[in-house]
């Protein structure tokens, strides 16, 4: 029970020292971040994942499953190799586990797991893949480690 005291008051005592920051000039402020629920930020990190996505895999985009070239608009999706509902909140915006693919791939085919996983593993390598299918188990708090993502990508 003392333990898990410990841990609550440090937490609470980090989230104080969160809110009692001033940002400097150009920077983000923290305060706004973290009275947005977990959905608002899910939507704002998402949207500079994107951003990061176009910048670290630039146009002409190809599919990373079938090859398909030229995704534009609806039909250029970020996926997951792992699936969003199962990767947990600390894989779900983790570049490690997204590569853009054609609308075909992503919704109609599910992720086309099989394929997609066989490249990754082309790519990365057999140690990397199970580094990431380790983190898959990692619990956070899903809330205070979107706000890190969200400051860390804004500045990427």
């Amino acid at each position: 029970m003392s333990k898990y005291l410990d841990r609550v008051r440090a937490e609470n005592d980090r989230k104080a020292k969160l809110l009692k920051k001033t940002p400097k000039k150009g920077q983000i402020c923290n305060n706004s971040l973290i009275k947005k629920t977990v959905s608002q930020l899910d939507k704002l990190i998402w949207k500079e994942c994107r951003r990061i996505a176009a910048i670290r895999w630039p146009d002409p985009v190809s599919c990373y499953v079938c090859g398909r070239k030229s995704l534009i608009g609806a039909n250029k999706q970020l996926a997951h190799l792992i699936p969003k509902g199962s990767c947990g909140a600390f894989l779900k915006f983790d570049f490690r586990n997204l590569r853009f693919c054609c609308y075909h791939c992503n919704i109609n085919l599910g992720g086309n797991g099989a394929e997609y996983l066989r490249k990754m593993e082309k790519e990365v390598g057999k140690e990397k893949l199970e580094e990431l299918f380790n983190d898959k188990n990692k619990i956070i708090n899903a809330k205070e480690h979107y706000v890190d993502l969200l400051l860390k990508y804004r500045q990427m």
